[in-house]
């Protein structure tokens, strides 16, 4: 999604959300949504690639995710990298843009 899609669709969603009497409203990347749910699973600290293939951009987020075991509910999330592609649904190959972009990045073919 272009910046200015964003500047557009924003607005509009926290028009929405106060109409909806929602006071505090923080918009958050998908991949880092999922993994906020992902994270309330673990037992034990994590670094997790999230992708997020959508109708129009690939998004792809590297979360550490540290739960802390003397306070419930009580999880700790660093962003170690989030990034995506303009391209995604019917107009790309999932395997092959995942050999090339993705596993690449994660060390494919590297000795």
């Amino acid at each position: 999604m272009a910046p200015a899609d964003d500047d557009l669709a924003q607005p509009r969603l926290e028009v929405a959300l106060g109409r909806a009497a929602l006071k505090e409203i923080k918009f958050e990347f998908e991949p880092i949504a999922a993994a906020y749910h992902y994270g309330r699973t673990i037992e034990r600290a994590e670094t997790v690639l999230v992708a997020d293939f959508g109708g129009g951009t690939s998004d792809f987020s590297l979360l550490r995710i540290v739960p802390d075991q003397s306070r419930a509910n009580r999880t700790s999330y660093e962003i170690v990298g989030n990034d995506g592609a303009g391209i995604a649904g019917d107009a790309f190959d999932a395997a092959r843009m995942l050999r090339r972009l993705v596993a690449a990045e994660l060390g494919r073919g590297s000795k």
